[in-house]
């Protein structure tokens, strides 16, 4: 008994205790339900790249918004419009692939953002960097709330194209549905994603959590909807641990998060490997089995047969 008393106070005490791990508990878990539902899409259609590239892409609009006293939220959002639009842009007149204008656009964008902020010695930059989940208020709070909300009715609206697209495009057309229309619904929830968690866990970790999570479920589930619960859940157990851990050993809070959510996607991994191997040994066996006993049959059927003879 006083076993199980130790192990709840380690690992629930600190949030019965403090509100201001309640409220960063709540607002990662806002997080995890915009960036694991859009990170679902993103892993399936292999645009992990450019949501990096969009993570980052946000940070020169945020910097021009805390250098002059404005919303970093709206400078968030219009810099990630700017990326998009420049992508669509280059991406039309330009010969060269998609990664090598995607991968300019990841260099460019970050550095501007550091050029920007190195000309204030008030506005750090490691606070956009890497967030500040326990720094945040009740209106943020409500923010992300509100943008998970647009995110999920956007979702739902989105769901059929998006099934279409991603299997095939012309598919898509074929059914009525615009694929151009349906990518730019897509990067539409993106930004949102990316705006509403990059001051929970910064623009360089908001990577982690829409990749790591869907990462994890893609390795267990063979259906979308099963695919996008299970990545909810494999996030907010990266909070939860991320946090935890944070508390109790003093480390920082986001990149805590990030290492559990990328932990668990490496558990899933040599598990799923592990149950492959014994799949196969089991397969293999059988049909060994089945090989001797139908190499034991053939004669004894011979044998039959000629004393019918």
């Amino acid at each position: 008994m006083e076993v199980l008393e130790a192990q709840w106070e380690w690992w629930f005490q600190p949030f019965v205790n403090h509100t201001l791990l309640q409220e960063a508990l709540f607002a990662s878990m806002l997080t995890v339900v915009s960036t694991s539902l859009v990170g679902s899409w993103i892993t399936i259609r292999g645009m992990s790249f450019f949501a990096e590239t969009l993570g980052h892409g946000i940070l020169p609009g945020v910097a021009v918004a805390a250098l002059v006293g404005g919303s970093t939220l709206l400078g968030a959002a219009a810099s990630a419009a700017a990326v998009i639009v420049l992508l669509f842009v280059v991406r039309r007149y330009s010969p060269l692939p998609n990664d090598i204008v995607i991968g300019l656009l990841f260099v460019s964008t970050l550095a501007l953002a550091v050029l920007l902020l190195s000309r204030s010695r008030d506005v750090f930059i490691e606070r956009f960097l890497f967030g500040n989940v326990l720094g945040i208020s009740s209106s943020d709070i409500l923010q992300q709330g509100v943008i998970a909300a647009v995110i999920f009715l956007l979702m739902l609206l989105f769901y059929r194209p998006l099934i279409a697209a991603s299997y095939n495009a012309d598919v898509a057309a074929l059914l009525g549905f615009n694929p151009r229309l349906v990518e730019l619904g897509l990067l539409t929830m993106l930004t949102l994603a990316v705006v509403a968690s990059f001051r929970v866990v910064g623009s360089l970790l908001v990577f982690a959590f829409l990749i790591a999570p869907p990462a994890s479920a893609a390795l267990l589930a063979r259906r979308v909807q099963t695919m996008m619960f299970l990545a909810v859940v494999f996030g907010a157990l990266s909070v939860f641990l991320g946090l935890t851990f944070s508390y109790h050993w003093g480390v920082a809070t986001s990149a805590a998060m990030a290492l559990c959510a990328a932990g668990i996607f490496f558990v899933c991994l040599v598990a799923v490997s592990l149950w492959h191997k014994i799949s196969q040994t089991s397969t293999a066996k059988r049909m060994s089995r089945t090989t001797v006993f139908l190499g034991q049959a053939e004669p004894v059927a011979s044998e039959q047969a000629a004393q019918k003879r």
